[in-house]
């Protein structure tokens, strides 16, 4: 009987590949969240070229396409079951057992998620400063912005801005202030990122214990990517939620062998294209990531390589059309400069690009505990054990099968290992000879490593079900009580993943931030707390003073975002200008050359905040050049100071020199 069962399963996966259609309820809403996510990032570039100015292009517009492309992809997703001829094509949605620890993974990821934002309004450290400023730029511009004004004198905008988009189109929809839209929208990514890592191992396999298995990677088995709220990488989670659904579409649309109607195939097209246009306005070397996953599917399906070859090209040229109005706004900016710079040469100081002196620290224990966690790589192990060995019967399950995408356990998990070696190897391209430093970091792929590991796992996962589900027809039911019971435990231990040593905006920081809106001019500029990062090339804060032209617009600071380093200055020799004032005022604060150079920069006021280190509150108030205006109360429970508020007298103070102040080592890479 068993045999008979595994044959019709078999079938019914053959069947549902040849339809082009999802039975698989949680697929299909995994691919529908892709494309919705998608949308608003294309319509803003779109619009931005080809319609005037209104609501349509503003976030209004943005969360009118989220909504659409929701709706589209479900109704055409979904068909209702039929007695006509060919009735695989015209099943309905099936819900199956495995189902059920897929729900309940999805409800205890959002309660750990959001219960660890309880109270905040500010995302925490650095990236999440220019991705905040993105966000207000859409609100400010009605639209997709050209340049970092009024935040910054940066002429060029060339940065990735799919997250950035969507999330203006979430703070339109719930009236969120850009800092809280991006900490909400960041963690509901985390939650969609189990949906659609399930719906593409599910997909890829026809197997809903495959996705559950991968989906258990995200959720818990690795501290990934939930720890990204202490980074406000948020860009990087919005490329990596999407990928799993791109490469799934992707896979689909170049290696069908039959459609039930030829609109089916053009819908599958399209969505392809569209899929793989808004990874790269998301996150570029995101993107890069998916195309070595479809390389590493080439390797492992079977099927006509040269047909596969010219359908991918295809879409890829579908897709670079869908992006061609962005490229010249990329050309124009700094960032494929620095891309090619790190791949073609050797780096001078690897500092700048935050490579590792040692270039395998990142796979040390310690490391591999912190970024990509030894309960995913032991479960990895034992998946890749439980995929490899054949089943009693002698025969690899799923592997006769006809349908030529429809991967088996063995199969995925072989996939996922193949990915991560790719991933790897443009990590370190030296390993294949070449004298290079390659575009990917070896800390942005470890952070990522859930996603291949997640696929190996999700292939022993399969596996396992597939060897006890036919020994009971209980059993089932206790691989999916025993799977929910994991999920609540690791739900359980990844309720306090929130480090708030990352914290740089504290509740005595946002009451100076309101004295000083309703207390100072609104053309005051401050002096703000900042250590040289990434070689000695760019600033970046310490403290609450970064988020300052944000918070209390349109007041400026002296600490542009980090991005100045991807961006053409509107002044020229800005960031060198900004380089230089940091230096003085850090090496002698009243020195009648840093007076003089703080006048030039039109500050009047200095700001240090609750976490602030480099700008020493006791320096200013010793200084003849500083008066105290305000101070926050301070938290008697951390014992940590309050924010201050100063203002600068001039460059004719007077004071003495040989005031310095201290140091900070830098921050992680911003995504």
């Amino acid at each position: 009987m068993s045999g008979t069962a595994d044959l019709e399963r078999s079938q019914a996966r053959d069947r549902e590949l040849d339809s082009g259609q999802d039975q698989d309820p949680a697929v299909a809403l995994g691919t529908a969240v892709g494309i919705g996510l998608v949308l608003p990032a294309l319509w803003a570039l779109w619009a931005d070229r080809l319609l005037p100015a209104g609501w349509w292009r503003g976030p209004a517009g943005l969360g009118v396409a989220l909504a659409a492309g929701l709706l589209l992809w479900g109704l055409a997703g979904y068909r209702r079951p039929s007695n006509r001829s060919n009735p695989p094509a015209r099943r309905g949605w099936r819900v199956q057992v495995a189902h059920v620890p897929l729900i309940a993974l999805l409800a205890l990821a959002f309660w750990t998620r959001f219960s660890e934002i309880r109270g905040l309004t500010i995302p925490f450290f650095g990236d999440s400063v220019h991705h905040s400023m993105i966000v207000r730029l859409f609100q400010l511009r009605s639209g997709l912005p050209d340049s970092w004004e009024p935040f910054a004198p940066l002429a060029s905008f060339s940065y990735h801005f799919g997250f950035h988009a969507l999330t203006a189109a979430l703070a339109a929809a719930a009236r969120l202030e850009a800092p809280r839209a991006v900490l909400v929208t960041g963690q509901l990514l985390m939650v969609l990122q189990c949906l659609t890592l399930y719906a593409l191992a599910a997909g890829l396999t026809r197997r809903p214990w495959a996705g559950v298995g991968a989906a258990l990677a995200a959720a818990g088995l690795s501290p990934m990517p939930a720890y990204y709220l202490n980074w406000g990488r948020y860009t990087q989670l919005a490329g990596q939620v999407l990928l799993p659904v791109a490469a799934l579409v992707m896979v689909r649309a170049v290696a069908r062998t039959g459609m039930p109607t030829a609109a089916r195939g053009r819908l599958l097209n399209t969505a392809a294209m569209l899929l793989a246009a808004g990874l790269f306005l998301t996150h570029y070397l995101v993107a890069g990531f998916m195309g070595l996953l479809i390389l590493a599917w080439v390797l492992v399906a079977r099927g006509a390589l040269l047909g596969r070859m010219r359908r991918l090209g295809l879409v890829g040229i579908g897709a670079l059309l869908l992006v061609a109005p962005w490229l010249p706004r990329l050309a124009g900016g700094l960032i494929l400069k620095s891309a090619t710079a790190l791949s073609t040469t050797r780096v001078a100081n690897p500092d700048v690009y935050g490579v590792l002196a040692d270039a395998w620290a990142m796979w040390r224990t310690d490391a591999l505990a912190r970024n990509v966690g030894w309960p995913l790589l032991i479960a990895a192990g034992l998946g890749l054990v439980l995929a490899l060995v054949p089943r009693r019967r002698g025969r690899d399950d799923g592997q006769g099968s006809q349908a030529p995408t429809a991967l088996s356990p063995r199969g995925l998990a072989l996939l996922g290992l193949l990915w991560l070696v790719l991933l790897l190897l443009a990590t370190y391209p030296r390993l294949l000879g070449l004298p290079v430093t390659g575009v990917l970091k070896d800390f942005t792929v470890a952070i990522a490593a859930y996603l291949p590991l997640g696929l190996v796992v999700g292939g022993g996962m399969a596996a396992l079900a597939e060897r006890i589900t036919p020994m009971h027809r209980h059993t089932e039911r206790g691989l999916a009580l025993a799977a929910v019971a994991l999920a609540a435990t690791l739900a359980w231990q990844g309720r306090a993943v929130r480090d708030d040593s990352f914290r740089l905006v504290l509740p005595d920081d946002l009451t100076a931030m309101s004295w000083i809106r309703e207390h100072t001019p609104p053309d005051a500029r401050f002096l703000v707390s900042s250590f040289s990062a990434f070689g000695q090339t760019v600033q970046a804060g310490d403290d609450a003073g970064w988020w300052l032209p944000l918070l209390t617009a349109p007041r400026g600071s002296t600490l542009p975002p980090i991005t100045i380093g991807l961006e053409v200055s509107a002044e020229p020799g800005y960031r060198e200008a900004v380089n230089q004032l940091a230096e003085l005022w850090r090496a002698d604060l009243d020195a009648p050359a840093t007076r003089q150079a703080l006048s030039d920069a039109g500050v009047t006021h200095a700001f240090v905040g609750v976490t602030g280190k480099v700008l020493s509150r006791t320096r200013l108030a010793a200084s003849p050049c500083w008066e105290p205006l305000f101070v926050a109360d301070a938290n008697a429970r951390d014992g940590k100071p309050g924010a201050e508020v100063y203002v600068f007298k001039g460059a004719d103070c007077g004071g003495a020199g040989g005031l310095s102040v201290s140091s900070r080592p830098p921050p992680p890479t911003p995504s």
